[in-house]
């Protein structure tokens, strides 16, 4: 998935970089600033809800879209009202979470 978001987002002008887990990548998000980040909530080591309310608790104006393969009502439920601020079920289509990741890049900064 990490490879699969390169290939999308660098040629639309974005510079991606990318965690293998949940502890790496809580750290690099807390670490720098970034636009946006895009979190699995299947990840090896964290569950991606901890994993997103410790990163929201440092950083709570971090805008988060959750992709993730979980597709149920109470999980984008959760996430969003943790703040996350897009949820998107896989499998999905390219061009829509191009839309959305442009779309949530648009808003002015929480």
């Amino acid at each position: 998935m990490r490879r699969l978001l390169r290939r999308v987002l660098e040629p639309e002008g974005h510079t991606v970089s990318a965690a293998p887990d949940g502890v790496t990548g809580l750290s690099m998000a807390c670490a720098e600033e970034w636009e946006l980040v895009i979190l699995d909530l299947l990840l090896p080591d964290l569950p991606g809800t901890a994993v997103l309310s410790a990163m929201l608790e440092r950083k709570p104006d971090q805008r988060v879209i959750v992709l993730s393969a979980i597709g149920d009502t109470d999980s984008r439920v959760t996430c969003l009202e943790r703040g996350a601020v897009d949820y998107v079920s896989k499998p999905f289509a390219i061009r829509e979470f191009k839309a959305r990741v442009r779309s949530r890049l648009a808003e002015q900064p929480r």
